[in-house]
């Protein structure tokens, strides 16, 4: 099954309940800001990763990036902050628009989905915005496409605040979030 998908879809966010809520994924974002200091105006780069994405939402030690797909045949709608035992503490990014190239293949029991994704993601609250690409690999049950076995995402991505900063770098997306030890269950 080969298809191409383009889609805008501004705001649509799954529900975040505990039963047959879409997995989350571990995130690694690395990059560099480029913003000026005042007065002389000088343009100085700095390191950029999670914890300064994870810091505009909470200083709760272990919260973590972690990002949300809702099927095998998607790119993730969202990046988030959440707690160690994964309550969302808030929506650091949602998908705006994409364009898609999807192809999977399947024997029957289980299915694999590689996806090729232009995407452009914004922060709720209108500071940062960007475009990036993807590539995405997601295997899970061909009749389900909503039951995620694997997941892993590498990409590029450049993020602008208008006459602040502008951060460019790499994301990493693998391997299921896995709730602290000690929370409930």
């Amino acid at each position: 099954m080969k298809s191409v998908k383009c889609a805008v879809a501004i705001a649509v966010i799954f529900p975040l309940v505990a039963f047959g809520a879409p997995p989350f994924f571990k995130v690694k974002i690395k990059g560099t800001r480029y913003h000026t200091e005042s007065p002389f105006e000088v343009l100085t780069a700095s390191p950029f990763g999670n914890a300064d994405l994870v810091s505009r939402c909470t200083q709760i030690q272990g919260a973590q990036l972690v990002a949300q797909a809702g099927s095998i045949e998607d790119i993730p709608s969202l990046i988030l902050t959440v707690d160690p035992c994964g309550n969302v503490i808030c929506t650091n990014f949602i998908l705006t628009s994409s364009c898609i190239q999807d192809a999977a293949t399947s024997n029957g029991t289980s299915e694999t989905d590689t996806i090729a994704a232009r995407v452009h993601y914004a922060d709720p609250q209108g500071l940062l915005s960007g475009d990036g690409f993807l590539l995405a690999k997601a295997t899970g049950i061909p009749t389900d496409p909503t039951v995620v076995h694997g997941y892993s995402t590498k990409g590029t991505f450049t993020l602008c605040q208008t006459n602040q900063q502008v951060i460019n770098g790499t994301i990493t997306i693998s391997g299921l979030f896995k709730p602290a030890p000690n929370c409930p269950q």
